[in-house]
């Protein structure tokens, strides 16, 4: 059975918005609010919409306090959101560019301070020839820097990468690896990450190389430069990194009574006990 609410607390069930847009991620301040992650879509003309990542703080009652819309690109999409040490957030997400030649999809990074405002936001984008970019996460790192983990399809060697990524405070990378033997049908994802107490990374996801095709459990722990010892199967990668321009805009989310409902959820158990695989001594 899903839980009911904390004892003591006041539940708020609402809508947000008028149904032009998304939540994905939320995360519980210090002062007891929340800060709300999500996409919005704005009409260009009767037949076209670009997206737009918004990020909204409600105070402990739900009652919203500030929302803000951040444009950038062609289009820039959400991903995840953590906060900070500084009271601010770092979003992840990714946002298209395009030139008169070309049409990219990069990692965005966008910190912001408590209340909304862009202090950087900076493009990094794997190299070679890349598509299917997905980041699944971001957080701050012991150090004041960020990292991020993902998976991209490399489209010369035919193959999904998996992705961990570390910068520096000013999002600037200073390093970047892949993980797996980089080679066609190899595919490797990363779908969740954390730093761990030792200063290193553990990542979970999930690879098709130990089980005739089909997907398997996979994880992957590292030191703090994301380095496996003794295992060749780590690979640098050399993102390039840049700028980008944001504009912000105050955002038009109301919030309004919504009904809620608990069902009862059933777990089912595996029938056999997993087996593991060490891929790398």
């Amino acid at each position: 059975m899903s839980p009911g609410p904390e004892l003591g607390a006041k539940p708020f069930p609402v809508t947000l918005g008028d149904g032009g847009g998304a939540a994905y991620s939320v995360r519980q301040t210090a002062d007891g609010g929340y800060i709300v992650g999500g996409e919005v879509s704005h009409a260009v003309t009767s037949s076209y919409t670009e997206s737009a990542i918004t990020v909204f703080k409600l105070d402990s009652t739900g009652t919203l306090v500030w929302q803000r819309d951040y444009a950038a690109g062609e289009d820039a999409y959400f991903q995840s959101l953590a906060l900070t040490l500084d009271g601010g957030v770092i979003v992840s997400g990714t946002v298209s560019t395009q030139t008169a030649a070309t049409y990219t999809s990069s990692v965005l990074l966008l910190k912001l301070d408590s209340t909304g405002n862009a202090q950087f936001a900076r493009t990094i984008l794997p190299s070679g020839d890349i598509s299917d970019l997905n980041i699944e996460g971001v957080q701050q790192t012991a150090d004041g820097g960020y990292a991020f983990a993902g998976y991209y399809f490399q489209n010369t060697v035919y193959t999904e990468r998996a992705w961990l990524v570390k910068t520096d405070s000013a999002g600037n990378v200073q390093w970047d690896k892949t993980y797996g033997p980089d080679v066609q049908y190899s595919d490797r994802y990363f779908h969740s990450f954390q730093q761990t107490s030792d200063g290193g990374f553990i990542a979970a996801g999930s690879t098709n190389e130990f089980n005739g095709g089909d997907n398997s459990i996979w994880l992957v722990k590292t030191d703090s430069n994301g380095n496996i010892s003794n295992c060749s199967d780590v690979h640098n990668d050399s993102a390039a990194t840049g700028s980008i321009a944001v504009t912000v805009s105050n955002g038009d989310l109301s919030a309004v009574n919504d009904g809620l409902s608990y069902v009862a959820d059933r777990l089912i158990l595996s029938s056999a006990p997993l087996a593991a695989t060490k891929e790398c001594t």
